[in-house]
């Protein structure tokens, strides 16, 4: 085990209520800020079956597969 890990806090110690309001309010922040996203890409829709094949080929980077 590397010796330079500390550890940052101990476990029966618990978390400042400081802290934890900065971390709701961070969760909150980024909980709007993926649903602002999603509402403004909207629906999306599923690729069809006949199409996936041709979807993944023209998005992949992979070299073809010999037959």
């Amino acid at each position: 085990m590397c010796r330079s890990i500390k550890t940052l806090r101990r476990v029966d110690q618990p978390a400042s209520q400081k802290n934890l309001e900065a971390f709701e309010a961070a969760v909150a922040e980024i909980a709007t800020a993926s649903r602002r996203l999603l509402e403004s890409i909207g629906p999306v829709e599923p690729i069809s079956q006949a199409a996936a094949p041709q979807a993944t080929a023209a998005t992949s980077h992979a070299h073809p597969q010999p037959r």
